[in-house]
């Protein structure tokens, strides 16, 4: 536990088998690794293609850790520029139709509120099989053949407008990735037309 180098004798070390967005054509031999199984093993992370991946490693209990290149990394709220509080774990306070007290006061809750909330879901308490608060205090319900509060059915204008936010915020995250002006200038003409293109959308729709 103590010596690293012994450590590296009995577990081994990590293999990169990717670096920089180069396959090391050496190292699969190394682990006795296929193409095929390689791919195979992408694709269990997700990943299609191998130009995408910035970096990939064979650890040593023998999965493969995968780093996308910046451009194909998911969004994140971070990338976007936006903060979002921390998410604390939901808290289970009703299991089988029965009330957890002491969860319910560690989360400085009565039962009474509980019971209104009930209502509020036209459920009974012996009818909940879990009962969960999230972190911003909103009970929801299993019953075990349904989930409570039902999810609001967006409209399509809703969800026209959740896309473009979607694809504005991409165009603006690729556009603050570009590794130089040339193709910066070209995400923000895209960005530009774009919106243009919605602004007459919207004025069609008014």
């Amino acid at each position: 536990m103590k010596s690293k180098k012994v450590r590296d004798i009995l577990d081994g070390r990590s293999t990169i088998l990717i670096e920089d967005g180069t396959v090391n054509e050496k190292a699969l031999e190394k682990e006795r690794l296929t193409i095929d199984e390689f791919l195979e093993q992408l694709r269990k992370k997700d990943v299609f293609r191998v130009a995408d991946v910035e970096f990939a490693v064979m650890e040593q209990s023998g999965d493969i850790s995968v780093m996308l290149k910046k451009e194909y990394q998911p969004l994140t709220a971070d990338i976007l520029g936006y903060h979002i509080s921390s998410e604390e774990e939901p808290k289970t306070i009703i299991m089988d139709g029965h009330i957890l007290s002491d969860v319910l006061k560690t989360a400085e809750l009565k039962e009474e509120w509980v019971r209104k909330e009930l209502r509020k879901l036209n459920l009974t308490l012996d009818q909940v099989y879990i009962g969960q608060i999230d972190s911003k205090g909103e009970l929801s319900v299993q019953t075990g053949t349904e989930s409570f509060p039902k999810p609001a059915n967006s409209s399509p204008k809703d969800q026209i407008t959740e896309l473009v936010k979607r694809l504005q915020d991409d165009l603006m995250m690729r556009k603050e990735l570009a590794s130089n002006d040339k193709d910066r200038l070209k995400y923000q003409e895209a960005l530009d037309q774009f919106r243009t293109v919605m602004h007459a959308y919207q004025n069609k729709q008014t």
